[in-house]
């Protein structure tokens, strides 16, 4: 006749197989997600910098051009006034000081309002917080007496 103490004993190591195969197989997936993650946020890295890099070089071609066209056209404005050649520069100035901290100003303020680095990865990772929220609402499932809730562990 078999013992009755092996028997209890080899019972919880049966019903905790199936919860330690979920355990593993949630852990996998959870390994898989965080690994999916890096590569979208990795090739998101690297087509943003890609597509920055091509417009910060199209905008550095014509920025010797516009400067020149820049002084050139202050030049010819302050020579232009009819005000000693002090005052007439130094009004000339002025204005492109105030233009110029006018368009640093506006073009600060929409750089800090827009963010679109990473822009899929974040959108993933709200979706993935959603569906970690709904895996939250089971917790009472594994609550009230599934496999491995508390209630099953109870003596």
């Amino acid at each position: 006749m078999p013992d009755p103490q092996a028997i209890t004993r080899q019972a919880p190591r049966e019903r905790e197989a199936p919860v330690r195969d979920a355990v593993g197989r949630v852990l996998d997936a959870v390994q898989l997600l965080a690994k999916e993650h890096l590569e979208l946020a990795r090739v998101e890295i690297k087509r943003d910098l890609r597509a920055m890099g091509r417009d910060l070089a199209v905008a550095a071609l014509g920025l010797p051009v516009l400067l020149t066209g820049w002084i050139l056209g202050m030049v010819a404005v302050a020579v232009a006034l009819p005000l000693p050649r002090w005052a007439s520069f130094g009004a000339v100035a002025l204005i492109n000081l105030a233009g110029g901290a006018a368009l640093t100003a506006t073009g600060a303020r929409r750089a800090r309002g827009e963010v679109q680095i990473l822009k899929g990865t974040r959108e993933e990772l709200f979706r993935d917080k959603a569906a970690v929220g709904s895996l939250a609402d089971a917790a009472p499932f594994l609550a009230a007496g599934a496999p491995g809730g508390a209630a099953s562990r109870a003596p």
